[in-house]
């Protein structure tokens, strides 16, 4: 809530349909950025207000599972997809380069403040993997602490693992 969400929620932990069709008295969400896709991206019609976008990114969890049944059974709503990839860039290096050093820049500012879950020594990647398969990761995961906290500027804030509370990590902000 702290980055501007009004309505949080586990969706491995709460029904995401019922969560979100409550909070919009029913009328469902106009945005919704999906890094998932795969098998759950059809889903995502049923919470999705009239001429409401899916913005999919990454397709983490493989191709986005959509029939032309679907499609068309939901065409009345005007809804839109629309996918998004940085790799529109990789011929042009120089843009790249201009959206990390802002990125960075802003980082150094305090003006972003990644959710990080835990920073882990390079030693535990096995582990790392494992959590991060395991869905145990909420945001992002460094490795090695002194590196991690010079890039941070934030010497000596490291995050316990595992978090005290399952959800968030001491270095999320509610």
């Amino acid at each position: 809530k702290t980055q501007g969400a009004q309505c949080v929620f586990n969706y491995t932990k709460e029904d995401e349909k019922t969560v979100i069709l409550d909070y919009t008295n029913g009328r469902g969400v106009d945005l919704i950025y999906d890094q998932s896709a795969g098998e759950r991206f059809k889903s995502q019609y049923a919470y999705l207000a009239e001429f409401g976008m899916i913005v999919l990114y990454n397709w983490m969890a493989g191709d986005p599972q959509l029939d032309l049944d679907t499609i068309v059974k939901e065409a009345w709503k005007a809804h839109a997809v629309r996918s998004f990839s940085l790799h529109i860039f990789d011929e042009k290096p120089e843009i790249i380069h201009e959206i990390r050093r802002i990125c960075v820049d802003r980082l150094l500012k305090g003006e972003l403040e990644p959710c990080i879950t835990a920073i882990l020594p390079l030693e535990e990647a096995r582990r790392a993997h494992e959590l991060l398969d395991a869905g145990k990761i909420i945001g992002k995961m460094l490795f090695s602490q002194d590196a991690a906290a010079l890039f941070l500027g934030r010497p000596g804030r490291f995050a316990p693992w595992p978090p005290r509370k399952q959800e968030q990590s001491p270095l999320c902000k509610q």
